[in-house]
Parts: structure tokens; sequence; C-alpha cells
């Protein structure tokens, strides 16, 4: 499966905007863009959300192994869903990021013309982290938004955060990972064939194929959901990687 990359701008003058890589969509991600598109919806505004593919801690830490809550796809689905009027997904590489956050803002600024910014607490973009709270309302001073910054959404005494939802996966604790994103977490790919075990015990068997960027859980056997051709079943999950696609499926821990 190759992600591909669906980028929805608008030329819309006085919206408000988000930035952020935001890889699962989880509850503080939600918080952040809820109150974004409930602000813009009161100011009569439009909503964006600025993202970024690949990943900038997968770039910038050169991190190989499966490391994605969300495919692109999922993402930018998860995101609409809430009620976004557009997304603008970015290409990030190396040199995108040498890029210094004023000359980025300016260039963002004049592709949406947006009059309002909302960030999460501890956000930063730009050559050497350097765009934070303060540098990034004074860029705005002087090209014309005003930036807001939105408190972090805690569970249990902490910080919500992708990084902690995958070491959840990684220790396989589902039901964690699961509260702290606020859904279920889902794997989706393509069944593939295996080794023919279950038709010789009379148990049905659908290996899946997911996106090798994403994280798979950790090895063991998983109470799931299986939508298959439309319809929901209960199963228990077995994965395998990078074979040849027949039909696209989902499991849901």
């Amino acid at each position: 499966m190759q992600p591909t990359i669906e980028t929805h701008a608008t030329h819309s003058g006085g919206a408000w905007v988000t930035i952020g890589s935001f890889d699962g969509v989880h509850y503080g991600h939600r918080h952040i863009i809820d109150t974004l598109v409930e602000n813009a919806r009161k100011n009569h505004s439009p909503s964006v959300v600025v993202t970024f593919y690949p990943h900038p801690h997968k770039v910038l830490r050169n991190i190989e192994e499966p490391f994605y809550l969300c495919t692109p796809e999922e993402k930018d689905k998860l995101i609409k869903n809430m009620g976004v009027d557009s997304v603008l997904t970015i290409y990030f590489n190396h040199d995108f990021s040498k890029t210094p956050a004023d000359q980025f803002m300016r260039s963002l600024h004049g592709q949406l013309a947006f009059s309002q910014l909302m960030i999460g607490y501890d956000f930063r973009l730009g050559a050497n982290r350097e765009g934070d709270f303060s540098t990034l309302g004074k860029i705005g001073e002087k090209i014309g938004y005003r930036v807001t910054a939105i408190n972090p959404m805690q569970m249990d005494g902490m910080t919500i955060s992708s990084s902690h939802i995958r070491h959840l996966l990684n220790e396989g604790n589902i039901t964690e990972a699961n509260r702290f994103l606020g859904r279920l977490y889902d794997l989706s790919g393509y069944v593939i064939h295996g080794d023919g075990r279950g038709k010789h015990i009379g148990i049905p068997t659908a290996n899946l194929s997911i996106w090798k960027e994403k994280l798979a859980p950790a090895p063991g056997v998983y109470a799931a959901f299986a939508e298959l051709d439309g319809q929901n079943r209960f199963s228990v999950d077995q994965l395998f990687i990078n074979h040849p696609p027949r039909k696209a499926s989902r499991y849901t821990c």
C-alpha cells in the first residue's frame, strides 16, 4: 500500500488555521481542531488544518521502523470528519526543515490569508525550531494574524501524546492506547494468502498486509472487529506485511 496525499488548499481570507503533524488524531489533537472549528464557525470564517508528510520526526531523526499511527489518507479523513473546511498537506524533507519560521509563515499567509493561528502549547516550526509561540506572535504582528496557544489535554495526570500511544502499542497495551486515542486503533490493508491452516480446522482466516510505515501492535493475539466487503465481524488478528495485495480490508483492535 502506497500513501497518497490529498491536498485541499483554499485561498480563504480571514481563515482560522492550525499547524501540526497530528499523527493519530488523538484526544489532544482533537481538542485543538475542535477549538479551531468552533471558533472559526462563530466568526463565520473557514477553518484550515496545515499538516506535513512525511512526519518531521521520521525525517529528522532518521526513523526507519514502522512509526505512523495513521496513513495519510486516514489522517485526512479523520480531520475532515471533525468539520474542518480544508486540509493542506505539505511535503516535508531536510531542505524544507531549513526554512526560517518567518519565511514559512509569510509564504503560508500569502496562500491562505489567515487571520488567526491556533497551535499546541509546545508547538515549534522552522529552522532550528525557532518558531515558538512568542516568535510566531511577533511574525503575526508584522503580517496580520493573531496566535493562540491551546493547553495540553491530560489523562490520568499524563499529557496525551502520539509518542506515548506508540509506546503503549509497542507494549501491546491496546486498551490504554485506545483510551488516549479516543477511538479504536485500526489497521487497514489487503487480504493475502497465508499458510492455509485455518481451513484445516474449520476456522476461516484472512491475513492482512498493512502499509509498512504504520505501527502494528506488539506480537500477540488480539480480539478485534474486521470490516470486509462492508460487513463488520468479530475476529482475531494475524498480520503479514509486504505481500502482494488482493482485497482491501480493515481490522480494528
